[in-house]
């Protein structure tokens, strides 16, 4: 059951108010009360938790309704927040601490417009919960319906710059390496997101300067897109395999799809969509996610909610055009139309039988709480004779294919002694793949994200630079193969 939207420990009473109009004060009042319920709910939580998701609905509800006189402008000043002819002085101590989260970036005033988002209202939040002292140009330029007012301003300066792009958002070339450089950068984008995750909160709860740090590197990567890095820090906090499972999974997709044929901008905007398919889960309880044993008939219910979830906060937050939203929606639908949810478009869609395939694959080569972990080879052998009912036979095959003798998830053992994860595989030289470095010569764990292209050769004599010397088991070893993936 949804719990109150206001947090009781919150005075925030009448009393501490002069009225003009009374109706505008009250309005004021909750608007404010809701601001500041949201931020200290999210600060606990998640921003795609469904209480939080809540907050964030009647916070622009209160004020869309205010928005039907026009504009609705509140300053901030030290004795407290002002609309209109209505005065809100001598606020309560959360109320102080709302207004100093606007001074210490410099804002003295906010100003919301017609056609505000729940979006927008997310990023306004994230904005004022920094410490930094200057706002992110590349959140600031995601506020189209908010103004935010300095000191000196009258009226909005010119549109901020935004975070330089990087090659994950560009329209990329159609040449034979477009899809490795996708799966380099979203390595890249995963190390990113570690590094963020070793950051710690300090006491008081307050993100560091290093997470901000790591926050902005983060964003950068992905092109300045606030909404998947959001949703992949959610994912990463909320449930560390299902952080490595989406990620696994996109990297697994953008194999099978260049493989297929796809290059450019069609293989990014299917890569970023596979990456973010399993977001649904960010609703279901830890505690069924991570069940040992058989599911209840009730838990596989709420299990079996995920795509639905997904789709609606991919297509609510205007993530990912269509394509994200129905790879969400549809990745558990066989390719005979079988599975869940039952939809009634035609489910048999190329993107997301392919990221089904991806699915399929990585959640039998990990282990997990309730299963042990298949060798890759297993695996493939398993799809390949469900062909024609769960998959599609024609992307099964192109699969296998692409595997070769050292499929993605092989754990091997190099010449030069190393431990490393295959993670790509060259259409050209199947037996020279790329390998994720686990473990150096001595046995240590790399400080950062290496790897090793098995096709390079040494300048002068000719000769591979390493190679793979035999295959050897993960378990056995202690590696947890689907984290590295």
């Amino acid at each position: 059951m949804r719990r109150n939207i206001i947090d009781p420990a919150m005075d925030l009473d009448r009393d501490h108010s002069s009225f003009g109009e009374e109706g505008v004060v009250d309005r004021l009042v909750r608007i404010t009360a809701r601001f500041c319920s949201l931020l200290i709910s999210a600060k606990r939580r998640s921003w795609f938790d469904t209480e939080v998701r809540y907050q964030v609905r009647d916070l622009r509800q209160d004020l869309l309704e205010t928005l039907k006189s026009g504009p609705v402008h509140v300053r901030f000043e030290a004795e407290g927040l002002f609309l209109d002819r209505a005065e809100y002085r001598d606020p309560p101590k959360v109320v102080r601490q709302f207004l100093r989260m606007f001074h210490r970036k410099g804002y003295h005033a906010v100003t919301f417009r017609e056609g505000l988002t729940e979006l927008e209202l997310v990023v306004l939040c994230r904005i004022l919960q920094t410490k930094t002292a200057a706002a992110d140009p590349a959140e600031l330029a995601k506020l189209r319906h908010i103004e935010l007012h300095r000191e000196s301003q009258s009226r909005r300066g010119p549109s901020p710059q935004i975070l330089k792009r990087s090659r994950l958002g560009e329209v990329l070339d159609e040449g034979p390496d477009a899809g490795r450089r996708i799966r380099q950068d979203v390595a890249e984008i995963t190390s990113a997101i570690e590094e963020l995750a070793k950051d710690q909160e300090d006491p008081s709860g307050e993100a560091s300067g290093g997470t901000a740090a790591g926050l902005v590197h983060l964003l950068d990567k992905l092109g300045g897109n606030a909404e998947i890095a959001l949703i992949l820090s959610s994912l990463r906090r909320h449930d560390a395999y299902t952080y490595d499972h989406s990620v696994n999974v996109g990297l697994l997709s953008i194999c099978i799809a260049r493989a297929l044929g796809w290059k450019g901008q069609d293989l990014h905007d299917f890569g970023v969509a596979a990456l973010i398919h399993d977001v649904g889960k960010l609703y279901t309880p830890i505690d069924v996610l991570n069940k040992p044993g058989r599911f209840t008939p009730q838990e596989w219910l709420v299990m079996k909610r995920h795509p639905r979830d997904g789709y609606e906060i991919l297509r609510e937050g205007g993530v990912g055009g269509d394509l994200a939203p129905n790879i969400a929606l549809k990745h558990h639908i066989a390719y005979d139309g079988t599975g869940y949810p039952q939809v009634h478009q035609n489910p048999v869609e190329d993107g997301a039988q392919i990221v089904r395939i991806a699915d399929v694959y990585d959640a039998f080569t990990t282990i997990r709480p309730y299963r042990n972990q298949a060798r890759p080879t297993e695996v493939l052998e398993m799809l390949r004779k469900q062909g024609g009912a769960n998959f599609n036979p024609e992307f099964i095959e192109v699969f296998c294919e692409v595997m070769g003798e050292y499929p993605i998830g092989s754990t091997v053992k190099l010449r030069s002694g190393r431990i490393g994860l295959v993670v790509d595989v060259h259409l050209e030289l199947r037996d020279r793949p790329v390998v994720r470095i686990l473990q150096d010569e001595s046995g240590a764990t790399p400080n950062s994200l290496e790897l090793v292209e098995l096709s390079r050769r040494h300048r002068e004599s000719g000769e591979y630079l390493d190679s793979i010397e035999e295959t050897i088991d993960p378990v056995i070893r202690n590696i947890p193969v689907g984290r590295y993936i």
